[in-house]
C-alpha cells in the first residue's frame, strides 16, 4: 500500500504528496491524509505494531465535511483514548513542553493550509515528520518550526 518512497528509513510516512491512490473520505491522502499520517507516525514511535489501515479506518469516521477539511483533532484524541495512552493536548498556545523521547502532534495554519505533523522531542530540538516532504531529518527548534506564519491550533503529547 505505502511506496518506499513516502516511507523513511524507519518506515515513518515523511512525504505525504506520493499517497496518491490512498482514499481519505472523499478525497485521497496526498490531499488530506496528515491526520492519519500523524496519528499513524505518533503510533510507530511509540514502538507499536500498527497497520496503515486500521488507523484509517478508524480515523475516516472523523473526517471533516467528508474529508474536505482532514481530520477532527477529536477524532484523534479518541483514537489515543481507546490506544489506552495518557496524554495532553491544548488548544492556540505556542509553547510546547515535552519531556525528553516525548512524542505527539501538532496542528498548524499557515493561513494557506492546515496540516498536523507527528513529532519526537530530542533534546532541546524536536524531530518533525511530514512536514517538509520527504525530508528525513527534519530536526529543528519549536521556534525554528513555528517561523514565518506558522500559528499552532492543537497539539498532543505522549510522553
Amino acid at each position: 500500500m505505502l511506496l518506499c518512497s513516502t516511507l523513511s528509513n524507519d518506515g515513518l510516512i515523511i512525504n505525504q504528496s506520493q499517497l496518491k491512490t490512498i482514499p481519505y473520505g472523499k478525497y485521497t491522502s496526498d490531499y488530506n491524509g496528515c491526520g492519519w499520517i500523524a496519528t499513524y507516525n505518533v503510533m510507530k514511535l511509540l514502538g507499536e505494531k500498527v497497520e496503515v489501515e486500521e488507523v484509517l479506518q478508524y480515523l475516516n469516521k472523523y473526517t471533516i465535511l467528508d474529508g474536505r477539511f482532514g481530520t477532527n483533532p477529536f477524532g484523534i484524541k479518541k483514537y489515543f483514548e481507546e490506544q489506552n495512552y495518557d496524554f495532553r493536548y491544548a488548544f492556540l498556545s505556542r509553547r510546547l513542553q515535552a519531556k525528553k523521547n516525548a512524542v505527539g502532534i501538532i496542528l498548524y495554519t499557515d493561513f494557506n493550509n492546515i496540516h498536523y505533523v507527528a513529532f519526537r522531542r530530542e533534546d532541546r530540538k524536536f524531530h518533525f515528520y511530514n512536514d517538509i516532504y520527504g525530508k528525513e531529518d527534519d530536526i529543528r527548534t519549536l521556534d525554528e518550526f513555528l517561523e514565518g506564519k506558522k500559528i499552532p491550533l492543537w497539539y498532543l503529547i505522549i510522553e
